[in-house]
């Protein structure tokens, strides 16, 4: 098995990327990121057991009331959380190298 390694410029890109992609908490209130809409009618109409899986990486956010209604948001769209600790997204680059294993 090859090893491959991200290098600093690729983390660096991936961070940056990340925080773009990171979900804004106070948008998911009421429903606003298309995507996860998308992805709740779609796990309604077609069933939970008849969907791949799909995951998030995330930040875990500091408040534990958010940290629920996120949770239970992704769970009606069928996405699994990966939770990570919130500001360390040097985090996200090793279990993305865990997962290349």
């Amino acid at each position: 098995m090859t090893a491959i390694s991200i290098s600093s410029l690729a983390a660096e890109a991936v961070e940056e990327t990340l925080h773009e992609l990171q979900f804004d908490v106070s948008r998911l209130q009421p429903l606003g990121d298309r995507t996860i809409q998308t992805f709740m009618r779609v796990a309604q109409l077609e069933g939970h057991d008849n969907l791949p899986s799909h995951y998030a990486l995330l930040a875990t956010p500091s408040d534990p009331s958010q940290l629920e209604t996120i949770n239970q948001r992704l769970a009606d769209a069928h996405v699994t959380p990966i939770w990570y600790p919130d500001g360390d997204h040097q985090c996200v680059e090793q279990i993305l190298e865990l997962l290349l294993d």
